[in-house]
C-alpha cells in the first residue's frame, strides 16, 4: 500500500518515514497534554482510529514512544501506591487488633491512622492540587 502511494507523488518525503526495505514505516506526533488520564485516551483513540484505517489489511501497528512509556509508567506507579497503601492499612489494622486483643478496639484505633490520610487528600482535592508523579510539577497537570 505505501508503495503505491509513493509511486502516485503523494508525498515527497515519504523515504523519511519507510524502512529501506519497505516493509515497515514510522509516523510521529507530538502531542502537549494536561493530564495523564488524556493521554491515555488519546492513546486509545489513535489505536481505534490506526485500526479503523488498516482495517482488512495485513498491516501490524503499533503505538510506541515516551508518550506511551510515561502513561504506562503512571497507571504502574498508581496502582502500586494504592496496593502498598491498602496492605499498609491492612497489616496496621491487624496489629491493632493483636496489640488491643479486640477486633472492636482494633477497628476504633485505626481511626487516627485513616483520618489524616482522608483529611490531606480531601484537602487536596478541594483546593486542587492533583496528584500524579511530582504533585508539584506544573508541566504534567
Amino acid at each position: 500500500m505505501l508503495l503505491l502511494y509513493r509511486s502516485s507523488g503523494g508525498v515527497e518525503k515519504l523515504e523519511e518515514i519507510l524502512a529501506p526495505t519497505t516493509d515497515e514505516a514510522r509516523i510521529s506526533a507530538r502531542l502537549k497534554v494536561e493530564s495523564t488520564s488524556r493521554l491515555i485516551d488519546i492513546i486509545h483513540q489513535s489505536k481505534a482510529k490506526i485500526a479503523e484505517i488498516f482495517e482488512g489489511y495485513p498491516v501490524e501497528v503499533h503505538v510506541t514512544g515516551t508518550s506511551v512509556l510515561y502513561a504506562n509508567m503512571v497507571v504502574t506507579l498508581v496502582r502500586g501506591q494504592v496496593a502498598s497503601l491498602l496492605l499498609a492499612f491492612f497489616v496496621i489494622c491487624i496489629s491493632m487488633m493483636f496489640v488491643t486483643r479486640s477486633i472492636k478496639l482494633g477497628l476504633i484505633a485505626m481511626l487516627p491512622n485513616v483520618l489524616p490520610v482522608l483529611i490531606n487528600l480531601g484537602l487536596m482535592g478541594w483546593v486542587g492540587i492533583s496528584l500524579n508523579v511530582a504533585t508539584n510539577d506544573d508541566s504534567v497537570r
